[in-house]
């Protein structure tokens, strides 16, 4: 037995048969990891009506519906079912897109009937990934705490080392990025936490985001922390996940 099927869009019955669908999803990546799904939907089909008339003013009607952006595409049967290839607009990055459509030529092409093809894509968050899709940090330590013995120049001789200071600073940097998924991640927690750090400055903080079209895809955090000491601290390493 035939089923009839019919295109929905915005939840409402556009008039149209289906007569022909074709699906596929592909992976969005960065870096390695599949951050989306790009979800692409194609229907064929035809529009029916009497006399050129009316097909040219069901033709106008679907032409504006299907232009229209950012609204729920969906297969349904005879009594308004959904028969399981839907975009939903809800969890879509970018909303539903159209990105192709045209008129085709069939034998009573604008006396009884109008065909048409259309492709619809919409883009969603894979979120079975982990929500840090990168991180790297490095740790430099300059200086040694120790005397601040400079070469001073001498008249007619080489340069000597000269004791200017007894005790010299120690200055670590912790700097790195951190990529999120859905939004701006936390930072990493300070590597240095002795209280003897005379001073413990967030020296940058910078945001960037990847986009696909309207979707944003990855947020980026790159930072710099800076701890000044008294001492050398020993070994210090960096963060890690």
């Amino acid at each position: 037995m035939a089923i009839n099927l019919y295109l929905y869009k915005a939840g409402s019955d556009t008039g149209a048969h289906v007569t022909g669908i074709s699906r596929s999803v592909t992976p969005v990546e960065w870096n390695e990891w599949t951050v989306a799904w790009n979800y692409s939907l194609t229907v064929e089909g035809y529009l029916y009506g009497d006399g050129s008339s009316a097909i040219s003013g069901l033709m106008n009607t679907f032409e504006t519906k299907m232009l229209t952006q950012d609204q729920e595409v969906s297969i349904a049967n005879g009594s308004g079912t959904n028969v399981g290839h839907v975009l939903t607009t809800g969890t879509a990055l970018d909303g539903v897109r159209t990105m192709n459509f045209s008129w085709t030529n069939s034998p009573l092409h604008m006396a009884t009937e109008a065909g048409f093809t259309v492709t619809f894509e919409a883009l969603y968050p894979n979120t079975s990934e982990d929500e840090v899709v990168e991180f790297n940090e490095t740790v430099t330590i300059v200086g040694e705490g120790g005397a601040l013995k400079p070469l001073a120049p001498q008249a007619s001789t080489q340069s000597i080392r000269q004791t200017v200071r007894q005790y010299s600073d120690v200055v670590v940097t912790q700097s790195g990025t951190v990529v999120g998924r859905t939004g701006y991640p936390n930072l990493p927690s300070a590597v240095i936490l002795d209280g003897d750090a005379k001073q413990q400055n967030l020296t940058r903080d910078q945001k960037s985001v990847t986009q696909k079209k309207d979707a944003v895809l990855t947020y980026r955090r790159s930072y710099s922390y800076t701890f000044t000491l008294p001492a050398h601290p020993g070994v210090v390493n960096p963060n890690t996940l």
